[in-house]
């Protein structure tokens, strides 16, 4: 089987689950509940992702399967449950630091440190300076804030933000991607 079939139906699974969900919802069950029933359809579901990240697919689909995971683990997150860390191995064709350097100018690689606002995290960067008169390394920290439409970050994930036109006062970079390591 190739992987535009399996990638078609991956689709097609989350598709059939988030048409569960809306139903269910709209009949007042408790978010949790929902999430607790589906359980088994979404272990099922992240096991197709993880395979298919690992095989080489088109860029679409790659962020397509992304943002799925990010949906489906920003609404287990919300109820205090895990759906877990997929691993990307770094021999991937698609590396999120290769695609950023290719795709914009300017980028930002950090930690996010807080995300407490609505729809923006602080990312946390890190590098060294030469302190010319001595030649040492002297650590420096900037913090940016940075746009985050779906709210996925958490903190302590390593992300990558590209440089944009200024959303608000202090708010000038975007979320591009997490780097799993």
């Amino acid at each position: 089987m190739d992987s535009t079939s399996e990638t078609s139906q991956t689709f097609e699974k989350s598709k059939n689950i988030e048409r569960r969900f809306l139903e269910q919802k709209s009949r007042g069950v408790s978010g949790l509940d929902l999430v607790l029933s589906l359980q088994s359809d979404l272990a099922k579901l992240y096991e197709d992702i993880s395979m298919l990240l690992r095989k080489k697919i088109c860029l679409s689909d790659y962020d397509e399967l992304h943002r799925i995971l990010n949906k489906w683990d920003s609404i287990y997150s919300y109820y205090g449950l895990d759906f877990g860390n997929i691993k990307i191995e770094k021999y991937r064709s698609y590396d999120p630091e290769f695609l950023a350097k290719n795709s914009f100018k300017k980028y930002i690689r950090g930690v996010v440190i807080k995300c407490g606002m609505h729809k923006t995290v602080t990312v946390l960067v890190q590098r060294k300076v030469t302190h010319h008169p001595t030649g040492k390394q002297i650590p420096r920290n900037t913090k940016y804030l940075v746009h985050d439409p779906y709210s996925s970050c958490k903190i302590g994930d390593e992300v990558l933000a590209y440089e944009t036109r200024p959303i608000s006062k202090r708010k000038n970079h975007a979320f591009f991607r997490k780097i799993y390591q």
